[in-house]
């Protein structure tokens, strides 16, 4: 029945105002109905993974948008994972958290390194996550797939070790091998290292722990194309986790380029191919890619100014006239579920691309955009107006 309504509640409103296929959201608070998702019921039907994009790592609005979202996941079509674009130690101490261990929320958040996650929307997305699992027959488990750095693993392995989890001294080379990693001998000896102590443990965890290490030593060693190979990476350990835990069903949180079936060619350049391309090619159509975006609003990042870094907001203007974003707000909603499928020309269409870092100089639509592919992804989440996500500090 949901099918149905589904199918002419968005089809009526597509073509009684535009050529574009749509569904008007009512609010992205996760403490609001979900009723608004009944709808879409049909889009979720035998997923494995969902890519929930986002157009800035610096936007508060998404992270409500995404909880609210794996919530309704979680309740009605039994979604059970998270993975995220952080490193796998740096969301261990985190899933333990999750997962009723004795710890401080905020100490915990705090081990993903990474700024876009350490946010006040990510703080109670966590407190929800862990009083779900209080009384959840089937426990929600928070997975990193990213492999940027060692930093992490350092300190997860030490923890694990001085707790007793291995018969071995951990390897030498992590307390030696230091950035920038470009001794190639050293690199290659860490790697040997490495193998030689995971093939002794009897750690459940160790195997995707040893994959995650491995991919970025292999990185260093042969001086990978960081873009291709990182979307590789972040793939495999996903699909990795799945073959292992094959009754888990995903979500999948990262920028809207990992999350899309992106497949970019350059000239005299490595070619480069997402992660959620990879998914899709090794999932099909259990694979659903749906990016969040937005018209004017303000977002954080880090600036390279005068080759030094500076973290601070920035607000954008409306959208250019030739992105999707400007399509879409002639549509006068505040907040949208579009069908990709339905945008025409998409080819000859922009979108907000912007990184961790912005090195933007001149006029805005010079940096802001980036033209968009067809099937490109399945499904935009598009907000009229936003604002920069709500960053937290320690205090002593």
């Amino acid at each position: 029945m949901y099918r149905i309504i589904f199918i002419l509640f968005f089809y009526t409103i597509a073509y009684g105002q535009s050529s574009i296929h749509y569904l008007p959201l009512t609010d992205k608070d996760p403490k609001l109905s979900s009723s608004d998702f009944q709808a879409w019921d049909s889009i979720f039907k035998n997923k494995q993974i969902i890519g929930l994009g986002e157009s800035t790592h610096g936007t508060h609005e998404f992270t409500p948008m995404r909880h609210k979202l794996f919530k309704y996941l979680v309740e009605h079509h039994g979604f059970n994972t998270i993975f995220i674009e952080a490193d796998y130690s740096a969301t261990q101490r985190l899933n333990r958290y999750i997962n009723g261990a004795e710890d401080t929320l905020l100490m915990a958040l705090m081990e993903l390194q990474y700024w876009a996650w350490k946010t006040e929307g990510m703080k109670d997305f966590i407190v929800w996550l862990r009083d779900y699992n209080k009384t959840a027959p089937h426990k929600i488990q928070l997975v990193g797939c990213d492999m940027q750095s060692l930093v992490d693993d350092k300190i997860e392995l030490q923890r694990n070790s001085t707790n007793g989890l291995y018969n071995t001294p951990l390897p030498k080379f992590l307390s030696t091998l230091e950035k920038p990693y470009e001794d190639s001998l050293e690199i290659a000896q860490a790697l040997e290292e490495w193998n030689a102590f995971c093939s002794k443990q009897r750690d459940s965890n160790m195997n995707l722990l040893q994959n995650n290490i491995s991919y970025f030593l292999q990185h260093k060693l042969h001086k990978t194309d960081v873009h291709f190979y990182r979307d590789s990476c972040m793939a495999e350990m996903q699909l990795h986790y799945l073959k292992r835990h094959p009754l888990s069903k995903a979500i999948y949180i990262a920028h809207n380029y990992h999350v899309s079936r992106s497949y970019y060619h350059y000239a005299n350049y490595t070619a480069k191919k997402s992660c959620g391309k990879f998914l899709h090619q090794h999932l099909g159509d259990q694979y659903l890619s749906i990016a969040m975006t937005f018209n004017t609003g303000s977002f954080n990042a880090f600036h390279s100014i005068n080759d030094k870094l500076l973290f601070q907001s920035q607000t954008l203007k409306n959208a250019h006239h030739k992105s999707v974003e400007h399509r879409l707000s002639k549509l006068g909603k505040k907040l949208l579920l579009v069908d990709y499928s339905s945008l025409k020309k998409v080819d000859k269409l922009k979108i907000t691309q912007l990184g961790a870092i912005l090195y933007n100089t001149g006029k805005e639509k010079n940096w802001r955009y980036r033209y968009l592919e067809p099937k490109q992804y399945d499904y935009i989440i598009y907000f009229e107006e936003t604002s920069a996500s709500r960053i937290l500090y320690l205090t002593k």
